[in-house]
This record gives C-alpha cells, structure tokens and sequence, in this order.
C-alpha cells in the first residue's frame, strides 16, 4: 500500500482535477463554447460526422465560401482517429469527450514522460498536472486543434529523449506516430515544434560530448550570451537605420522580410557552421551526430508518409490560399505575449479575467484596447514554477534537463513575438528613432516606420518564421506557450525529486525571493490604493471590449487576488520545500493535492461554458429567411451573406456575468458563418483560417468618394471616403439574403460598412410597422443597441447558374500575381454603381458573357456562338450532396453552362455521362461546353491528391510494421552507453 499511495493519490489528483474543471459540461448539460470552438469548431466538425455518418468521406465544403475543400482543411482533422469518439456517442456528448480526453492525455502524456526521464512519481505527476491544468494547455479548449497537438507533444519529447539519450531505436516508430498524430489532429506546426525541438536536443547532446562544452562553464557563458545580445541589438538597429533611410521601397512586399531574412539567415548559418567546427573535432561526434539527425529526419519523413492522405490535400489547398501569397506575413506578431504577462505565472489572474464580468485591467495598459491575448492567463501552479526554476540549468544537469531548459528559454522569448526584438524596445531612445525618417514614428506610442519595418522584424519568432521552412505561415507567437509549459512541467518533476533528495536551498532562495516580491508589491498596492483607484476609474472609461467595459473595482481585487493566492501557495510552498527531505512520503503526497487544489482554484474558471440548449435551438435568422422562403420560393439554391465582425453596443456598454450566454445567443440568431452550415445554407464569404487567394479577391472593399446624392442617401456629409464592397462579387455568387448591422458609424469599418448592400434589395426584418406607434422611436433605439442586426433580400442575384452564348477567350493564368487577374476581376465587378463610377469603362454583362481561361480556343468556338440567351433555355441545379451537383440544362443552341462555384483540382464532370473538361471561367467559376437540347451534367469531386495520397500512406504504414521489427530485433544503437544516459 506504501508503495502504491503516490501513483494512486496522483492519480486521483489528476482525475479529480479534470472533473472539477469540466463539471459544468459532463453533469450540468452546458457545453464548451468559448471563442473559436462555439462559432468555428463545433458547426465544422458536425459537419464532418454528418457526412460519415451519411456513409461518405468527408472531401468538400459547399457550404462555405462558395465550396472549398474539406479534407483539404487542416483544421478539419478528417482523418484523426481520435475522431471515432464522435461515431460512439451522440455529437454533443462527443464534442465535449474529445476536449476532456484530450486535457487527459495531456496529463497522461507529461506523467510518462517524467516516468521516462527517470523521474519519481511524485515528480511526474506534478509534470502532469501543471501541464494539463496549467492555463496554456487548458485553455486551448477554445482552439481544438491545438490542444490536439499540446495532448501529443510530451508523448513525441518522451521519444526523442529515449532515440537521442538513451539510444533506443524504438523512440523513432513512436515519434513517427506522434508526429503523424498531431499533423492529422489539425496542429501541424506542434508537429513541426516537437521536430525541431529534437533536432536542437541532438545539437546539443554533440556540443557537450565536444570540446566546445569547456564554453559552457558559467562565466563564458555569461560573457557569451552578453556579446550575442550586443551584436543582435547593434545589427537590428543599424539595419534598421539603413532600411527606413531607403525610402518607401521597403514599404511593402517582399523588401521588408528580406531584411530580417538575410540578418537571420546569417545568424543561423554562422551559428550551425561553428558548431560544426567545433564538433568536428572529434570524428566520433560527428557521426553520433550525423546518425542522430538522420534518424529524426527518418522518423519526420516516416510521420509524412503516415499523414500523406491528409497532407497532400492539406498542401494542395494552402498553396492556393491567402496564407501562400505572404499576406499572412502582416498578422505574424499578433497574440505577441507581452514581457511583463511573465507576473501571471506566480500571480494568477493579475491581469483580471474577462468573465463573468470583466476586470481585465491589461487592456488599459497602452496601447489601449489592443492587446490580443492568445490564452487569458500563464498560471501553471506556484509550487511548479518554484521546482522547475530550482532544476533549471545547464551546468552539472542531466541532459535532459538543459534540453528542457533551453526549450523553455526560447519558447518563452518566441512567445513574446514582436516585443522580443530591438525594434519594440528603441521606441525608448527618442533620439535614434527621430533618426528612422521624416516620418513621425511614435505617433501612437509605438515604433512606427510607415511601413518601413514591423516593430517584430528582427524580434526571435520572426527569426524562427524566417529561417524554418512553413514556420511563418501559422502566425501567432502565442501558439509557443504550450511548448514552454511543457518545458518548464518536465523541470517541475526534477525540482521535486532534487528537493526530496535534500537539495533544497535554490528552491528555498527562490521561494523567500518571490515571496518577498509578492509581499512588498502587496504592500505597495495598499498604500498607493487612492493612486491606484483613481487612475483604474479614469483609464477604465475609454476600454472597449465584448465583455463590456472593465470594472474598476473588480481589476482592484483582480491584483489583490492574484497577489493573495501567490502569497499563500508560495508559503505553502516553502513549507513543502523545507520538510521534503525529512518527511518524503508525506509531503510528496501534500504536494501534489496542493498543486492540483491551487490550479483548480487559479484555472477552472477559465473553463467558460454555456447550455447546451443554445446549440439546439433554432437561430432568429433562419426562420426569417425560411419564413420568406415559404412565401416567395427562391428559384433554386442561395446563398446568403452575414457580414463579419461586429456586435451590439450595448454589449460593448455593459458587462453582463451572462456575458459568454448572451454572446453565443446573439451569434448563432444572426447567422454568424459558420452556424447556417448545419441547417443547410451556403455563405458566399466566410473569412476564417484558409481562404481561396484568387476567390477573396472578387470581394475586397474599395475606398469611394460620396456625392451630394449618395452622402444624403446615408446620411453624412458629401465628400466622405466610405468603404464599399463591390456588390457585383456578392450579385454573382449567388447571394440571396444580407445579413447586417443596423448602424454603421461614420462608414469606414469594415464590419459594418454596409452602403453597398443597400440598393436593390428587400428589408425582411425587422418589420417597419413594429416601430409605429408613440414608442416606435424609442423601440428603434433599443432594437439598434441591443439587437443590431437587420436582414435585407436580394433582387439582383444571380441564380447558381445560367447560360450564355458569348466568351471572352484568354490563355490560363498563370500564378496569382495582382497584375494578372486585374483585367478580368475588374471587367467582371464594375458595373457603374453608386460607389463607383467611372463614365470612360465599358459595363460587362456576365449574363450574356465569360471569360474562360483555356488553351482550347478553337475547340470551344462553337460553343460560344453570340448573342444573349434565349428566353426558353433553363438550367435546374440540385445538390444531392457536398461533393455532388447535378444540372439539368436546356438549350436551343450551342452555349456555356456557367456554374457558381469555386473551381478547384479534382472537380469532374460528366454531360450526359461522358466526361468533359471543366472550364475555368469567371476566373474562379465552373464552365462548361453544352450543345443544343436537353442535357444532364453532374460534377463530383474526386481529388487527385487523396488518392495519391492514400498510396503512401499506405507505404507509410508498411514501412513503419517493418521498422518496428526492426527496432525490436535492434533495441539498442552505439551511443547507447554513452555519458548522455545521464
């Protein structure tokens, strides 16, 4: 029984800890809704166990964007066998299973991994806790798929270590496992994070079986790492210098992210060429070296051919998305952890929380209002953060342990994005930045250059992004946290296992150096509470949230909580530190019922929920719209547009402890994209994760110059710039019904900025007459506060599909280059409207006209014969299901049958039953040649890349059957008795 309490009372610590946190969910009927989860992730994963549930693979999307690829669509996750979870139980029971096994498996994974390091169970359970429970691994429950890839990420470290350290051939089949896991889960960059992570751990592993590791005694490296810093700071600065005196050169494009590329590129491969150097030295290194990375690349090569039918639609439809084109490079430092968030590991919820009702006092910290959080808090338990700092280290560790160590330090600065670099931090020497240019770069308080540099350019994420192939494109430094908790769990577990050996004196100093800290900044706090108050109370009128505005007196006791709850775990902390050695069996068992009550008490409460009642009712949208539609049918499929972004003032007015309630309320009545894909109606414009480049195209807004005619119509003075999109784009993809705010301000957001939407169309709601009467002004004045949202019909869209009889031929465009699709984009979206207007353009008519891109001109002239369609010839489209559309075409002559939607690689199609060409017409639309008479066309999708795909993964899992009886007859490798078993 003695031997077994510690593995059963962590055990217990670890599922208890896992049903406080998710009680709402698994006894009190709510759901996880938060954030991306509720409006994005539930609707699409529904969407997936719909089709397999109809019997069929899960390969496109019509309801989005026009149609866009399903399987292709990393954040899908088709194919991840974590999954089936969803064809065992009803969907709502497995939506909120595949979350809380996952947060298991985290726990899991990060326990195994201590196991695996030799770790005791006390420490490796600690591990786990403060891995699962720690807020950057327990808040990715509003982004799936990430903790997806966190739920993985210690079983692939637990498999590097045993490959690199120990020598054990077997690590790679299980790394290749893993790697395939997280890439087919949705999370691809924790794949590619855990890869590089090894690779870094099999550098280093030479570097200290080298004579470079006489370096690494303490002094060097302090002096080391100080000259590192001076060159990086001079380097950036003069750079900087250099490029903002260029000129508007470097505005755009690529020149500003050649600079911080060559700059890295050069680090990196001076870095690489010196450690080579050294290395080579001893040939019995290199080779140890050369074997060791060839098997990670072994293994990452192995994962890919695993993951081959997921990734290769994954690749085909990214290298057509926005995130191909670099324009993904401008969000890059977004979710930028801020330096002094660090205070939230040893203070939770410092910063005050957003909900229930909002005291997150970080917002009025300038720049106010724009700070993006990628998690809500970094709270991973005190009694964690105390043991993996006293463990930390490089000299006289395990070489596990300076792995870990190294894999936090540059984890936790690449989170920090665009404030880990020079450029953030010289806004602080007023002198040198009046030196960038003629231009006012601190305007606003922050390093500007007019676009000469981002304040991140030369920062140690964009280094990553820059020199590591794919990196960059999955943006958002604070995706690394998970990476650093991971890190900084794995040295929790050895801090406590060198504290109950007796070496307890760093984490003594440690603990009475924090605590002193938290005591005189409580102190401080006390006594400047009428300055703190006050300046809470002034700050907090200009702070704009969904939440509602900050509460001063809830951001006061925000700091007094976070600072009462640090001072008491760090005192029981010490308490535990000190008694370790002398009571082992007792204070282990107290340490991990301390960690899992602290983190239940610090991180449940971020677990936001809402009834499950209101994912199961209908949306007020769509009974309007299916109301209209039973009165005056529609002639054929529609689809509609809700406009992105924008909520109600009044929420932004007054908080609400019902806040995350009234917010999926108000999402899911007005149709936010993502909710109508579930009840069968088709968006024409979704932004979200991967968007077609050459489809968004059609419906980027313009700046217009308002008239005397127009500006009266809306309302403002004439000569105001608004924002118009073009409403052609909108005509011709087939959208029946507008969803919109009811007020747009001065016209310039884009998420309200609705003039174009206006002319030609029907007001379905509200109704007019429910404002008459003596209350119909004060009624309209709390509909457009409260309710915001007005939905409008359409008379000019174009049906799915219709004939024309004319084509305006050109050779394929090749590449997406603005230049090249400018002629055809501009021809089709101008028609002379109110927005814009120009007397000297020709209007194009698509109902008479296309273009069509082929290199068959002569082949099709007879198909395009002149003139407008005639008034007999039809065309009935029916959609039997996503990957399916059946036309029904009749012609008295020779024409185009021009479908609206999106051409993509691996739509055929069938007239009659023989197969024809589909035209690329419209630049993004389907064509195709009919003859006269009657026909029936049918086009299926059937991606080329799946198949192929499916072929190596099938190699993939032969292989990897033959390469573990390898492993097993061949357990061991050479280095396997090597120093590094340490």
């Amino acid at each position: 029984m003695r031997r077994t309490a510690v593995p059963v009372v962590g055990l217990g610590c670890l599922l208890g800890l896992l049903v406080f946190c998710n009680r709402s969910v698994l006894f009190e009927g709510e759901q996880f809704a938060y954030r991306d989860l509720g409006r994005y992730y539930y609707p699409l994963y529904l969407q997936v166990q719909r089709e397999w549930s109809a019997g069929r693979l899960p390969l496109w999307d019509s309801s989005q964007n026009s149609g866009m690829p399903l399987l292709g669509n990393p954040t899908a996750a088709v194919l991840y066998p974590g999954k089936l979870v969803f064809a065992l139980v009803p969907y709502a029971w497995g939506a909120r299973l595949y979350i809380i096994s996952h947060t298991l498996l985290a726990g899991l994974g990060m326990t195994a991994l201590g196991r695996s390091l030799k770790l005791s169970w006390t420490g490796s359970f600690l591990g786990g806790l403060c891995y699962a429970f720690g807020a950057p691994v327990l808040c990715q429950y509003c982004n799936v798929i990430f903790l997806v890839g966190t739920a993985w990420a210690p079983f692939g470290f637990r498999a590097i270590d045993r490959f690199l350290r120990l020598g054990r051939r077997w690590g790679l089949i299980e790394l290749a496992a893993v790697l395939a896991l997280q890439t087919l889960g949705g999370d691809p960059e924790a794949a590619l994070v855990t890869a590089l992570c090894g690779a870094g751990y099999a550098v280093g592993l030479a570097v200290s079986a080298s004579p470079l590791r006489r370096c690494c005694r303490l002094r060097w490296m302090v002096l080391l790492s100080l000259a590192a810093v001076v060159l990086w700071v001079v380097a950036t600065l003069g750079m900087a210098a250099r490029v903002a005196g260029a000129g508007n050169r470097w505005a755009s494009g690529p020149g500003r992210w050649a600079v911080s590329g060559a700059l890295g590129w050069s680090l990196v491969w001076c870095s690489l060429a010196l450690t080579v150097f050294w290395v080579g030295r001893r040939r019995a290194a290199v080779a140890i070296l050369t074997r060791r990375l060839t098997g990670l690349v072994g293994a990452g090569v192995l994962s890919l051919a695993l993951a081959a039918a997921c990734v290769l639609p994954v690749l085909e439809f990214t290298i057509q998305s926005v995130r191909a084109t670099g324009e993904s490079r401008l969000e890059i430092d977004a979710h930028s952890v801020e330096p002094y968030r660090v205070a939230e590991l040893f203070w939770p919820g410092f910063f005050g929380k957003e909900a229930p009702e909002n005291s997150a006092w970080i917002q009025m910290i300038p720049p106010m209002n724009a700070h993006r959080l990628w998690v809500p808090s970094l709270y991973l338990g005190g009694l964690a953060l105390v043991l993996a700092l006293s463990a930390a280290g490089f000299r006289g560790r395990p070489a596990w342990c300076g792995w870990l160590t190294a894999v936090a330090l540059v984890g936790l600065v690449a989170s920090f994005g665009k404030f880990g670099g020079p450029l953030w931090w010289v806004r602080w020497v007023p002198s040198w930045v009046a030196s960038l240019g003629p231009h006012d770069p601190i305007a606003d308080g922050s390093l500007r250059t007019d676009g000469f540099l981002p304040d991140g350019t030369f920062s140690l994420y964009n280094l990553l992004a820059t020199v590591v192939p794919g990196f960059g494109l999955f943006r958002y430094p604070g995706k690394l946290l998970p990476i650093t908790a991971l890190a900084i769990a794995g040295l929790a577990g050895g801090g406590w296992d060198r504290v109950a050996a007796g070496h307890s004196r760093r984490a003594a100093r440690i603990t009475l150096g924090l605590l002193a800290v938290t005591v005189a900044t409580g102190t401080i706090t006390l006594i400047a509470h009428p300055w703190i108050t006050d300046e809470l109370a002034r700050r907090a009128a200009g702070t704009l949230s969904i939440d509602g505005p900050v509460r001063p007196s809830g951001a006061l006791t925000a700091i007094r909580a976070g600072l009462g709850h640090g001072c008491l775990t760090l005192g029981v902390t010490l308490w535990l530190v000190l008694r370790a050695y002398r009571w082992p069996r007792t204070t282990a068992l107290a340490a991990m019922i301390v960690l899992a009550v602290d983190l239940g008490v610090a991180n449940a409460p971020l677990v936001w929920t809402v009834p499950q009642s209101e994912f199961d009712r209908l949306p007020r949208a769509l009974r309007i719209i299916e109301d209209t539609e039973r009165h005056d049918p529609s002639a054929g499929p529609f689809r509609i547009h809700r406009m992105p972004n924008w909520h109600p003032e009044a929420m932004l007015r007054r908080g609400s402890p019902r806040r995350q309630r009234e917010l999926v309320a108000w999402e899911r009545d007005t149709l936010q994209p993502g909710y109508a894909s579930t009840y069968g109606l088709d968006y024409t414009l979704t932004v979200g994760v991967l968007e077609l480049d050459d489809y968004l195209r059609f419906f980027r807004p313009r700046p217009a110059l308002l008239g005397v005619r127009d500006a009266g119509l809306l309302g403002v003075p004439p000569g105001q710039i608004i924002l118009a999109y073009p409403r052609r784009a909108f005509d011709l993809w087939n959208t029946k019904y507008f969803i919109l705010p009811a007020r747009a301000y001065d016209w310039t957001d884009g998420n309200r900025s609705f003039a174009s939407f206006l002319s030609q169309t029907e007001m379905i709601y509200p109704k007019l007459d429910q404002f008459a009467g003596s209350d119909g002004r004060r009624e309209m004045a709390r509909w457009r506060d409260e309710e915001d949202w007005q939905v409008f019909r359409n008379k000019a869209a174009y049906p799915r599909a219709w004939i024309v009889h004319e084509a305006i031929w050109r050779k394929p465009i090749r590449g997406t280059a603005l230049a090249d699709v400018a002629q055809p984009m501009i021809s089709l979206l101008f028609q002379n409207d109110l927005f814009w207007t120009d007397p000297d353009r020709p209007v194009f008519d698509p109902r008479r006209a296309a273009w069509v891109e082929t290199d068959d001109r002569r082949g099709l002239a007879g198909f395009a014969p002149g003139g407008p369609a005639d008034p007999g010839e039809s065309v009935v489209v029916t959609n039997p299901s996503p990957q399916r559309v059946e036309l029904r075409a009749s012609l008295t002559r020779p024409g185009l049958v021009i479908l609206s939607d999106v051409f993509y690689p691996g739509w055929r199609l069938t007239i009659d039953g023989k197969e024809t060409p589909v035209l690329r017409s419209n630049r993004m639309m389907r064509g195709a040649p009919v003859g006269a008479g009657l026909h029936f066309l049918v086009y299926t999708y059937e991606p080329m890349a799946l198949k192929i795909g499916g072929v190596i993964s099938v190699v993939g899992l032969m292989g990897l059957l033959i390469l573990s009886g390898w492993a097993r007859r061949r357990p061991g490798t050479s280095w396997a008795t090597d120093t590094d078993r340490s």
